[in-house]
């Protein structure tokens, strides 16, 4: 009987041995604690993983806690799974894979996913295009690639490096250091096209540059900027088509039956329009070659025609020139002057003094002309004709005929001078020659 209760007691510790199971948690070789299942460990897991904000689904552990089943006859302390997330909290290493952007062996930017990378370096590319203005009608696109190494790399990283938002990725990779420069202003610049050539606003470089005056930019000037080093260089490729004008050429008739001084259009000029395609290639948004790739004329230019009077003017010159004006001292000789040929002479007279034509002939020409200012230019004959230059009033019209000592004008400082004189010349076969000669 005593063996059959031993036998007894025997089998019910070993059922109850056998029916009170717990799992022993160790992590490594550290033991952490007991639990009654092992879905507590997961749950413990997802706990301290939300609590670190990283997801679930994208976890993974470096060494992942391991949950051995054991078996106890006297009651073990089970831990909650809050408990268990507690204690486990030191020793769990979560990474998450990702995708990483890196730049000419540099690690820029990490993401979630390589779709994500994907989509920020497309969206670094439009915004490329919309800022060099390559989105318009007459502009295509063949091309836009970074010209640094640039790789997507997966890899298991640290959760508090994965970027969250694509707002936050895309401002660390439009993010670049400042270099400071100094700009020495060419002609032609501008200060909005400073701005765009060097990846800048207006008011980027106003605030670089107190007291700067945009609309007074001097040749040579010196501008302080703070240029953005890119994180990504784009070198793109496009092809652009324009369309030029194509200037008319004007042909001279002679007409007998107009004078000299007569000229009449026969056949108006019209341009003609070619159609250039060229190729651009920038970098960083800087033109760095332009290549002609197709010239096309799509409507030729129409020459104009106009008709020059030939007809004989009675001329009664006498052959030989009166001094222009009462008086006057020659203040510059013919010939070279301050680096260039002086091509009369200036005889310095009062503003107002009247100006004589120097000998008989018809007025060929009177009005402004460029640097010469009020003019008059009379044609005496055989080839000879005389400029009256810098006038203040012209008194005569062309194709006028005038007498030797008639006044033509009055003298003044309109043109390019220094101040009031007559320039004076004598040309014959229009090759200007000096007029003193003619007044020994």
């Amino acid at each position: 009987m005593l063996i059959a209760f031993l036998t007894s007691v025997l089998s019910l510790l070993l059922w109850v041995y056998l029916h009170h199971t717990a799992y022993r948690i160790t992590v490594g070789d550290i033991f952490v604690g007991y639990v009654d299942e092992p879905q507590t460990l997961d749950e413990a897991i997802r706990k301290e993983a939300r609590a670190r904000h990283v997801q679930a689904d994208n976890l993974v552990l470096l060494e992942k806690p391991r949950a051995t089943k054991v078996h106890y006859l006297l009651p073990l302390p089970l831990m909650t799974p809050d408990e268990l997330a507690a204690a486990l909290g030191p020793r769990l290493i979560f990474r998450v894979k990702a995708a990483e952007i890196w730049v000419d062996g540099q690690k820029k930017v990490t993401v979630a996913s390589r779709e994500e990378a994907e989509a920020l370096l497309e969206e670094l590319k439009q915004d490329y295009i919309r800022w060099i203005g390559a989105d318009r009608e007459n502009v295509q696109v063949v091309s836009v690639e970074p010209i640094e190494k640039v790789e997507i790399r997966t890899a298991l990283v640290d959760p508090s490096q994965v970027l969250q938002s694509q707002e936050e990725a895309l401002a660390q990779l439009r993010h670049a250091p400042l270099v400071s420069q100094v700009y020495k202003v060419q002609k032609g610049d501008t200060l909005w096209a400073i701005a765009r050539q060097h990846n800048m606003t207006e008011e980027d470089i106003m605030a670089a540059n107190p007291g700067i005056r945009p609309n007074l930019l001097q040749v040579g000037q010196e501008i302080s900027l703070t240029v953005p080093e890119p994180v990504i260089t784009f070198r793109s490729k496009e092809i652009r088509v324009t369309q030029e004008s194509i200037p008319y050429k004007v042909t001279t008739v002679q007409d007998k039956s107009l004078y000299p001084w007569q000229r009449v259009t026969r056949q108006a000029g019209k341009n003609g329009i070619r159609q250039v395609t060229t190729e651009v290639v920038r970098e960083n948004g800087r033109i760095v070659a332009v290549d002609v790739v197709e010239e096309k004329v799509v409507e030729e230019p129409q020459n104009a025609v106009v008709a020059v009077g030939s007809k004989a003017v009675d001329i009664t010159a006498s052959g030989k020139f009166i001094w222009p004006t009462n008086g006057g001292k020659v203040t510059s000789s013919f010939g070279p002057r301050w680096g260039s040929f002086h091509s009369g002479i200036d005889i310095g007279v009062s503003p107002g003094t009247p100006v004589y034509a120097a000998d008989s002939g018809y007025v060929r020409a009177a009005g402004s002309s460029g640097a010469y200012g009020l003019r008059v230019i009379v044609d005496h004959g055989s080839g000879y004709s005389t400029l009256y230059a810098h006038l203040s009033k012209i008194a005569v019209n062309p194709g006028q005929k005038v007498s030797r000592g008639d006044v033509i004008g009055y003298s003044g400082t309109t043109g390019r001078t220094t101040g009031p004189h007559l320039h004076f010349e004598i040309r014959i076969d229009e090759v200007p020659v000096n007029p003193l000669r003619f007044y020994r």
